[in-house]
C-alpha cells in the first residue's frame, strides 16, 4: 500500500537530495522519451521527409443505400500511415473518411443524391506528405433514407396518428411530421436507430388530418416531403377510476392460465404461449399473487387516486411493494365493469427520500419495465402490452416528459381496443435500478366500457 508525505517533510527531503533527484528524473525523463519515441507498428518517422508516398491503385467500389465500401491496394512505401477519402456532400460540405495502412478497404457515406461523385483517395505518410490522388467515380444506391421514407405508415390513432418505419441499417435519423390544427401549422420531431419505431401525435379530435413526413439524416440529407390524406384519428376517453378495487389474495384463485405471444428463436416467427402457474410458482410476496399492499408510505391504492407524486410538495403519493425477493413482482386490479383498454399513460415517482424533495425519476426503485395482462374471470389471462420508459437524453425533455406521464397504446403496430374485460394485472418487470423493492406513482387507463 501507498502512503503520502506531508508537504513539510517532502519539501525536507527535496532539498537534501535535490541533485540526486533532478539527475534519477532527468535519467527516466530521457529513458521514457526514448520509449515513447518508438513507434507501435515500427514504421519509422522521417522529421525531414518531404517525399510523398505513392498513390493508392487497384480501386473498386461496392454500392449500398447512400453509400458503400472502397478497396484498395495501399503504397508500399515504408513511411505509410493511412488512407482518406476525401468528398462532398450535397450540403457543400467536404468531409473524409480514414483507414490505417494496415487496412485495404474504408466505407464512405453520406449521399444524399443516387448520383455520380468523385472520391479523391489519398495515401498520407508520418510526416504528413500526402500522395498524388486517385479520383474514383462511385455512384451509391438510393439513399437509406429514401428507403426508411418509402416504408412509412401513418394509420390513425387513439385521439391522435402513429408514425411507424423501418430502418434496416438502424442509421440514425430525424423523422418531421407536420400537420396542421386549428389553421396553425404543427410539427413533431422524433430522433431513432431503432430498427423498427414509431411516432405518437398526440391530442387530435375525431376529425380528418393530412399529414407530411420527411427524414433527414446525421449529414444533413433530407428528403421530399411525402403526403398522407384525411387520417382520423379514433375515439376513447379516460376510464373513471372510482370503481377500481384492489384485488387481495383472497379474492384471486388458487391457478391462474397465462397466455403471450412472442418471438420464437429458432423460426424468428410469432407463436403463441402459454403456462399454468399456482400461488407459490408465481413467487409473490409471502408465497401469494400480489406485492405487499403498504409499506411504509407506499399504498396500492395511491396507484389510481388520480394524485401524481411530486417531490417539491412530499405528497408521497405512490406504491412502494417493499423486498420481493426478486422481480417481476405483480399487483392485481379490479376495475368494476366491463371495459375495453386503448391505451395507458403511467407516472413514476419524483420524491427522492436523500434529497427531501424531486430528483427520483429514472432511478433507483421506479418501474421501468411493465407488463399489463387482462382477465374477464380472474382464471384466464392474456398479456396485451409490455412497455419501457425510455429516459430521453436531454434532462429538461426527460422531467417534462415524466411530469407529463409516459403514453403508451396497447397495440402499438395496428392501434385499436382489447377485447373486453374486467381485471387487470399491472407486472413489475424491471426498476431503473435493478432494485428488488419497486414504486410508481399512478396509471390511467383509456378506452370505453364494454356496454
Amino acid at each position: 500500500m501507498e502512503s503520502l508525505i506531508p508537504l513539510n517533510e517532502m519539501k525536507t527531503i527535496m532539498k537534501k537530495h535535490m541533485t540526486f533527484k533532478t539527475l534519477l528524473f532527468v535519467g527516466i525523463f530521457a529513458t521514457i522519451l526514448g520509449i515513447c519515441s518508438c513507434e507501435s507498428d515500427d514504421k519509422p518517422k522521417l522529421d525531414n521527409d518531404t517525399t510523398p508516398p505513392g498513390m493508392v491503385t487497384n480501386v473498386t467500389f461496392k454500392a449500398d443505400n447512400g453509400g458503400g465500401m472502397l478497396h484498395y491496394t495501399v503504397p508500399k512505401d515504408e513511411d505509410v500511415l493511412m488512407v482518406k477519402a476525401v468528398y462532398t456532400l450535397d450540403s457543400g460540405k467536404e468531409i473524409y473518411k480514414s483507414a490505417s495502412f494496415y487496412q485495404d478497404s474504408l466505407r464512405i457515406e453520406g449521399f444524399g443524391t443516387k448520383k455520380e461523385y468523385n472520391i479523391k483517395l489519398i495515401a498520407v505518410d508520418r510526416s504528413g506528405n500526402e500522395s498524388t490522388p486517385h479520383i474514383q467515380k462511385v455512384t451509391p444506391l438510393t439513399p437509406f433514407t429514401n428507403t426508411v421514407l418509402t416504408s412509412v405508415e401513418i394509420l390513425p390513432s387513439f385521439a391522435g396518428a402513429l408514425v411507424k418505419w423501418d430502418n434496416k441499417q438502424e442509421q440514425t435519423l430525424t423523422i418531421q411530421a407536420e400537420y396542421t390544427v386549428n389553421g396553425r401549422k404543427m410539427k413533431k420531431l422524433y430522433a431513432s436507430n431503432r430498427p423498427h419505431d414509431y411516432l405518437l401525435i398526440e391530442g387530435l379530435k375525431a376529425t380528418p388530418y393530412d399529414f407530411s413526413v420527411s427524414i433527414t439524416d446525421t449529414y444533413e440529407n433530407r428528403t421530399k416531403e411525402r403526403e398522407f390524406k384525411a387520417i382520423t384519428p379514433m375515439i376513447d376517453y379516460k376510464l373513471d377510476k372510482k370503481k377500481f378495487s384492489f384485488l387481495e389474495e383472497k379474492l384471486l384463485p388458487d391457478a391462474m392460465n397465462e397466455t403471450w405471444e412472442e418471438i420464437d428463436e429458432d423460426t424468428g416467427e410469432l407463436v403463441t404461449k402459454t403456462r399454468t402457474l399456482t400461488r407459490a410458482e408465481k413467487g409473490g410476496f409471502d408465497g401469494g399473487w400480489n406485492a405487499k399492499a403498504r409499506q411504509l408510505e407506499g399504498r396500492i391504492q395511491k396507484f389510481w387516486d388520480d394524485i401524481i407524486d411530486d417531490g417539491n410538495k412530499r405528497n408521497l403519493n405512490y406504491f412502494s411493494t417493499g423486498h420481493v425477493g426478486s422481480l417481476p413482482f405483480s399487483y392485481y386490479i379490479d376495475l368494476g365493469r366491463e371495459v375495453k383498454l386503448s391505451r395507458l399513460r403511467v407516472w413514476q415517482r419524483d420524491y427522492d427520500w436523500r434529497s427531501k424533495g424531486p430528483g427520483y425519476y429514472y432511478t433507483t426503485e421506479n418501474v421501468e419495465t411493465f407488463e399489463i395482462w387482462i382477465s374477464n374471470d380472474k382464471v384466464n389471462w392474456e398479456k396485451v402490452r409490455r412497455a419501457t420508459i425510455v429516459e430521453p437524453s436531454d434532462p429538461t425533455v426527460a422531467r417534462s416528459e415524466a411530469i407529463a406521464g409516459h403514453h403508451f397504446v396497447i397495440f402499438e403496430d395496428e392501434p385499436k381496443f382489447t377485447k373486453t374485460f374486467r381485471y387487470l394485472e399491472y407486472r413489475g418487470i424491471k426498476t431503473f435500478g435493478n432494485n428488488t423493492l419497486a414504486n410508481a406513482s399512478e396509471i390511467t387507463l383509456y378506452g370505453e366500457n364494454a356496454n
